[in-house]
């Protein structure tokens, strides 16, 4: 698994990197792989042939993407067709255009637009949501309100203050709400299956209405280890940036001697750590190493994102940049199902391989005898 991992470090080059403070990729470029985009401003207005990932405080999608989507900012705006997936976070998030497939969104507000369509699956956490384009299935949602004023093709399963069914709304399936207050439909509105209203029982609750509530929770637990993780990367290579530099040089030519050294530190010190406690004159040494061992665990997150950022960003010399896209593309990686497990594997034990390896050619080696006293005689003169 973690071969999968190191291997699409390597293969870096395969793939295309934008960042800096404004990213901008015109409608004269055509991106034909993964694209992945860190920056204050990102604008793609090109066509990707590939999934998009980026973060950034304002994120405008444009062109044509036959890919996914995953992208978190504080404002995203999808304003061009989607032949995929979409994975967004941001505090505003905006579809104007077709998403063929699902729509995975959190968030504060959420607005789909006329011109905008879902053509799957709708999965909402956000505080408040507004449907005015049509969704061809699903909907789950969890949050504040949710007014929907156009077609969903299947059921509508949601846990919220306040659902509106406005005028336009032509809901194919079943309505389920579970709200403290009864569902607003408005004159033109039209459900053609079953609308089931259910007040909220914390001892009972409906199982749907609890995943969606959940989801909402998930996506903003998302969204704060997101920030909170790239905060503290940031705020170590801005503390320490020469000992992020010299402990990835050692694993830019052999990565894999780092991996092997993490990997086998990892299965040994469980054991080191339980032969000191059971001897028990060996506890303080087994305390000693074992907050040692956490704090190596801590800042191998940041080592390992910032090794890939320098993979990524080979000529560059500046560690904040470097950090930024390294995290950023490690954090989108943590939060992929399957991928994330391998990635964090990998990063955990590479980063603390890296760390190991460091502090191993910084020990001084002890010495065990004891230097001969100097037994050359003094004469002394005598007058």
């Amino acid at each position: 698994m973690v071969a999968v991992t190191l291997g699409w470090a390597g293969l870096a080059s395969a793939h295309s990197f934008r960042s800096g403070s404004t990213v901008n990729v015109g409608a004269n470029q055509t991106i034909n792989e993964t694209l992945f985009a860190a920056g204050r401003t990102i604008d793609i207005d090109s066509e990707v042939n590939g999934d998009i990932f980026c973060a950034g405080q304002t994120v405008n999608i444009s062109g044509t993407v036959h890919g996914d989507v995953i992208c978190a900012g504080q404002t995203i705006n999808i304003t061009g067709k989607v032949d995929g997936d979409v994975r967004l976070a941001g505090q505003t998030v905006s579809i104007n255009a077709e998403v063929t497939g699902n729509a995975t969104i959190g968030g504060q507000t959420m607005n789909l637009s006329s011109a905008g369509k879902i053509g799957q699956d709708l999965t909402l956490g956000t505080t408040d949501a507004t449907l005015n384009g049509p969704v061809g299935r699903d909907i789950a949602a969890g949050g504040n309100s949710l007014t929907i004023s156009s077609d969903v093709g299947r059921n509508i399963t949601a846990r919220l203050n306040k659902l509106i069914l406005a005028s336009g709304a032509h809901i194919k399936g079943n309505v389920e709400v579970t709200s403290t207050s009864d569902i607003q439909k408005d004159n033109g509105a039209t459900v053609d299956g079953k609308t089931t209203h259910n007040l909220p029982s914390p001892s009972k609750p409906s199982s749907r209405a609890t995943h969606a509530l959940l989801f909402g929770f998930g996506i903003a637990w998302f969204i704060y280890w997101f920030l909170a993780m790239l905060f503290t990367a940031m705020a170590l290579v801005l503390l320490f940036p020469r000992l992020f530099q010299i402990t990835t040089d050692r694993a830019m030519p052999r990565p894999w001697k780092a991996l092997l050294v993490g990997f086998l530190a990892s299965l040994a010190l469980p054991f080191v750590l339980l032969l000191l406690a059971i001897t028990i004159i060996g506890i303080p040494l087994a305390l000693f190493f074992g907050l040692l061992w956490i704090v190596t665990l801590i800042m191998s997150g940041p080592v390992f994102g910032y090794y890939l950022g320098r993979l990524i960003l080979r000529d560059s010399r500046q560690p904040l940049l470097i950090m930024l896209v390294g995290a950023v593309v490690l954090l989108v990686l943590y939060f992929i199902p399957i991928i994330g497990l391998i990635t964090i594997a990998a990063a955990v034990w590479t980063g603390t391989g890296m760390l190991l390896l460091e502090a191993f050619s910084r020990t001084p080696k002890p010495v065990y005898t004891i230097a001969k006293p100097n037994s050359k005689t003094v004469k002394v003169k005598t007058k």
